[in-house]
């Protein structure tokens, strides 16, 4: 499954991308969420894999492109 979303952000770069970069901020961005646990590689590197637990869902994805621009 392909999943994108997108949203505006008033907000300098360089914060947007220390805030997406962080796992902890991710409870303040989305609804239910509960923990991010990595199962391989290294935190927002390619071809690593995470599990996002929600109230009523549990995720597993893989990072195949990390876009973010430079701050």
């Amino acid at each position: 499954m392909k999943f994108t979303c997108s949203e505006d952000i008033k907000q300098q770069i360089d914060k947007v991308i220390e805030i997406f970069s962080d796992p902890a901020s991710l409870k303040h961005m989305q609804e239910g969420f509960k923990s991010k646990v990595l199962i391989s590689s290294e935190y927002g590197e390619i071809g690593s894999k995470s599990i996002l637990l929600y109230e009523k869902l549990e995720l597993i994805y893989t990072i195949i492109r990390n876009n973010l621009p430079q701050a």
